[in-house]
């Protein structure tokens, strides 16, 4: 099955696209997995058939078995990991309470005034997993053990071997810029690390289904008796986009322009704190961009468009119709529909609809959608449409989003939907 292509992902490649847009603003892409080949095209294997022909039932029965052991190993994991995150909020509780017992009730507050966490007010909550997380490396007294270090000292060998597991596997992290590489839907992600460029399947069922591919997170990523999962995170994610600015200032302060970064470096505390200066600050300009950085060539807004049509005969017709038009070619899609994407190497299209980034179309048992990340050019997408389906299908209404709110709304609702630690 073709990897389904998130609309964001088809709005940065948008902005990709955009003549004169800032470097620091364009959208990596070395990351992402290659698209595989439709079902009319040509068969990868070389045969010369087209690939619905030759290899595709074959792919796609691999595919399904794959996806049902995937399924099937998971189930475990997922416990193991609900097990360890739990464990990790115990650990976690036990070393706040250990600190404040040993150093007065004021030691947190004291130690987030003194390393101007505060500066700006109450710490926020998105920021409140990463604090919590660097607090265990936390040089505590003269002495310059961390606090989990002074916490084992005094524990005299109480901790258990889950405690262990917990320490040793903060220990050996490490806080980065994690992107998403690939999304698993109700099991996890496949992170690339920006910096030191490892990779990691992280298992985290929630940020599964928030979070897409191009999105990036600031975040350590724990390994536990193999399986990984965050150890911390900052509760607002940004489009990769954004994140170059990030990437190109924590190399500065790693001293390391080009190529991998150590993780040992970046396990440094005061490390830390600068890479989550750098990602606030970098929150707080996505927030506040000026509208220009949302407007096409032409001048105007750029908007999400969804234009909706009902069918007026089988959807059998209508696809057989859809096939027939030079500039449109079939992909797969999801069970239950059809999809069609408007070519943009075709030499019959007209040469306005050239501009075009990604024209998706949808076709349902009862409906036709178009979806494109520009506004400019749908009303020729349905001139071309109605000449071609006339009789099939009858446009019903159009739907328009702005792409700066609609950015904007998914990242505050992965911010809103992670559950923040309590200090208390």
């Amino acid at each position: 099955m073709r990897p389904c292509i998130p609309t964001h992902h088809r709005v940065h490649r948008y902005f990709n696209s955009l003549p004169g847009l800032p470097p620091a603003h364009r959208a990596p892409t070395h990351h992402l997995p290659p698209m595989p080949p439709s079902r009319n095209d040509p068969c990868p294997c070389g045969s010369g058939k087209k690939y619905k022909s030759c290899h595709y039932a074959r792919d796609r029965a691999a595919a399904a078995e794959a996806e049902v052991a995937a399924a099937a190993a998971a189930a475990p994991e997922a416990a193991r990991v609900a097990a360890l995150e739990a464990h990790v909020e115990a650990v976690t509780e036990r070393l706040l309470r250990f600190a404040r017992a040993r150093y007065g009730a004021e030691w947190l507050m004291d130690v987030l005034r003194r390393e101007g966490l505060l500066q700006n007010g109450p710490l926020p909550n998105a920021e409140v997993p990463l604090v919590l997380s660097w607090l265990t490396q936390y040089r505590v007294d003269s002495t310059g053990l961390t606090l989990v270090e002074t916490w084992r000292r005094h524990q005299r060998g109480a901790a258990s071997d889950d405690d262990q597991v917990i320490l040793d596997a903060y220990a050996n992290a490490w806080l980065s810029v994690w992107e998403v590489a690939e999304v698993q839907p109700g099991t996890g992600l496949r992170m690339v690390d920006l910096l030191t460029s490892e990779e990691r399947f992280v298992r985290d069922v929630r940020t599964s289904d928030l979070l897409e591919r191009c999105n990036a997170v600031l975040a350590i990523v724990l390994d536990c008796d193999g399986v990984s999962f965050y150890g911390g995170m900052y509760l607002q994610p940004l489009p990769s986009l954004e994140v170059a600015r990030v990437t190109d200032a924590a190399r500065r302060l790693c001293g390391v322009p080009t190529g991998a970064v150590s993780p040992q470096m970046l396990r440094d505390p005061k490390l830390h704190l600068g890479l989550l200066a750098l990602w606030r600050e970098q929150v707080e300009e996505f927030r506040n961009l000026p509208n220009s950085m949302f407007k096409g060539p032409d001048g105007k807004p750029l908007t999400f468009t969804r234009d909706e049509y009902d069918l007026a005969a089988p959807s059998d017709v209508v696809a057989n119709r859809l096939a027939l038009l030079p500039s449109v070619r079939e992909v797969d899609g999801e069970p239950g529909s059809r999809e069609f994407v408007v070519r943009q190497d075709a030499d019959v299209m007209p040469e306005s609809l050239k501009e075009l980034s990604d024209v998706q179309l949808t076709l349902s048992a009862t409906q036709l959608t178009v979806e494109t990340a520009s506004a400019r050019h749908i009303d020729e997408i349905r001139a071309m449409l109605e000449a071609n389906l006339s009789g099939l299908v009858r446009f019903r209404l159009r739907k328009e989003e702005d792409i700066a709110q609609l950015l904007r709304a998914s990242l505050e609702q992965a911010a809103r939907s992670g559950r923040a630690p309590d200090f208390g």
